[in-house]
């Protein structure tokens, strides 16, 4: 778990799976994209 969250912390996929657990985070994926 904690190697995923760092390599997904700096890959597009990584900010989309936090958005899945944060749903409060929606607007992060506008500007990611």
């Amino acid at each position: 778990m904690t190697s995923m969250a760092k390599m997904s912390k700096g890959t597009r996929a990584g900010t989309r799976y936090k958005l899945q657990r944060k749903p409060r985070s929606r607007g992060l994926t506008k500007i990611t994209m």
